[in-house]
């Protein structure tokens, strides 16, 4: 499968805002494509994990599950795992591609339940077309600096938010967590 913004992204003419959504919404509607977690899919294929990245896949859920709000960086995961920081890497962007998990940096991902919160709060937080500040956002989702800032440059770059200066304000009105 692929994510929706990527897939978006990846087309060579760029659609009105909305219009690649109901696109989807409608191939959706139709059967044509499956919404699996954060990515579509056609509706004969499934992805499988290897029993390898199942057994890690039992492992690092709990971890990530535990406080959602609060994911660890993939070195301190490594750490609580017993693993090597490498190929936990590689395992946690196997399994964004299928949807499990979100990478929101090269060294923080999060549950999609978790990237659905935060997004959220960001509709919360720019109600009646306010804008809001990481300061805002940090204090309304309880988690570090260093990881406002890495989920709000990720909603920068998905098209949700745009940042102008300290500001963001929402762009996407639409969007599905």
């Amino acid at each position: 499968g692929l994510g929706e913004r990527e897939l978006e992204k990846s087309l060579h003419a760029r659609l009105l805002r909305g219009v690649f959504a109901a696109l989807i919404d409608a191939l959706a509607d139709a059967g044509q494509v499956v919404r699996d977690g954060a990515v579509l899919r056609l509706p004969g294929h499934s992805a499988r994990r290897s029993p390898a990245d199942d057994a890690l896949w039992k492992r690092v859920q709990p971890l990530l599950a535990g406080d959602a709000m609060k994911a660890p960086v993939v070195h301190d995961l490594a750490t609580a795992l017993n693993h090597n920081v490498s190929l936990l890497e590689a395992f946690l962007i196997r399994v964004a591609k299928q949807g499990l998990v979100v990478k929101v940096s090269a060294k923080r991902y999060f549950l999609p339940e978790a990237m659905a919160r935060f997004e959220q709060l960001v509709r919360e937080l720019t109600t009646g077309g306010n804008k809001f500040t990481a300061a805002d956002f940090r204090d309304r989702a309880g988690v570090g600096r260093n990881a406002v800032i890495e989920i709000l440059e990720y909603f920068d770059r998905i098209g949700l938010t745009h940042r102008s200066g300290d500001q963001r304000t929402l762009l996407d009105t639409k969007r599905r967590a």
